[in-house]
């Protein structure tokens, strides 16, 4: 009963409307407009309970417009030390399988998120809590913040990053069992998975001015 109650004073609230799209249709479960998702989309109590519990956090948390330059130093320097720790189990295979994988997740992370996906963002010219927002305006052109969510889809080019090395020290860890290629595989699961996570949960999410609808900011506090 209280829940069904603030989720009517919620869909009742004409601003936080505005923010995350929310849209009566008659008298039709709460759906998102279409906009920024490009479609309608239905939205059970478990999702309008969500967004309720942002948008209370983002009103009691200070957002910014530009992030102290602390956190993208922070995040851009657990990203290197995942690069290396990366590079270095694949090149228990081969000196090419490093290559690879480096190029890859340099060329992911400050060239293809930048353009597909932080060129939509509302952080594009500023510093975001990754600094990708800045290097985005340097490399590219601004797109349409309208399409943000859509294109938010293009940070799956990222899994390999964060995962690859994993499967390939597990692989390893299998043909030739070793403690030090186990300690090695863990401690970049650690850096790649929990780490960055952390930092993200912690210090990006909370303080992003646009946590209410992002679909990033939704998978990582669940």
């Amino acid at each position: 009963m209280i829940l069904h109650a603030r989720n009517n004073q919620l869909l009742l609230d004409v601003t936080y409307h505005a923010r995350i799209g929310f849209r009566r249709c008659g008298t039709s479960s709460p759906q998102l407009s279409s906009g920024p998702l490009g479609r309608a989309t239905c939205i059970n109590d478990q999702e309008i309970f969500f967004y309720l519990q942002r948008y209370t956090m983002h009103q009691q948390t200070i957002t910014y417009e530009n992030y102290p330059w602390t956190t993208p130093l922070l995040e851009n320097t657990i990203w290197i030390a995942v690069f290396v720790l990366g590079s270095i189990i694949f090149l228990l295979f081969n000196a090419w399988a490093a290559i690879i994988y480096l190029s890859y997740s340099l060329l992911c992370m400050y060239f293809l998120i930048p353009k597909f996906v932080c060129t939509s963002c509302s952080y594009y010219g500023k510093t975001c809590h990754s600094g990708q927002g800045r290097l985005a305006a340097l490399l590219f052109s601004k797109g349409d913040t309208a399409l943000f969510n859509s294109n938010f889809r293009y940070m799956r080019m990222a899994a390999p990053v964060f995962l690859a090395p994993i499967i390939a020290g597990a692989i390893l860890f299998f043909l030739d069992i070793s403690w030090e290629r186990m300690a090695l595989t863990i401690g970049f699961g650690v850096l790649a998975l929990w780490c960055t996570r952390i930092i993200t949960k912690r210090l990006g999410c909370p303080h992003c001015n646009q946590n209410l609808g992002c679909p990033g900011c939704r998978k990582i506090q669940t």
